[in-house]
């Protein structure tokens, strides 16, 4: 079956780069937040966001809060 693909959401930043690359970024219609690379992906519209900031928390700070939000 030989489908195109019209809207791809990309929930990986290695899978946004590699669409970039290979000039589908048209059809990119959503990302996460981790995909910020190349420049022009934070343009794209964010699918899902972090429930927290990992950035200022260490690692045993972010287990813990996982574990309080499962």
């Amino acid at each position: 079956m030989n489908r195109e693909y019209q809207k791809i959401i990309s929930f990986l930043p290695s899978a946004t780069e590699i669409l970039f690359e290979l000039d589908l970024q048209d059809r990119l219609k959503g990302v996460t937040h981790t995909c910020t690379f190349p420049h022009e992906a934070l343009t794209k519209p964010r699918v899902i966001n972090p429930s927290f900031n990992a950035n200022i928390l260490d690692s045993q700070e972010i287990d813990k809060k996982i574990k309080e939000l499962l």
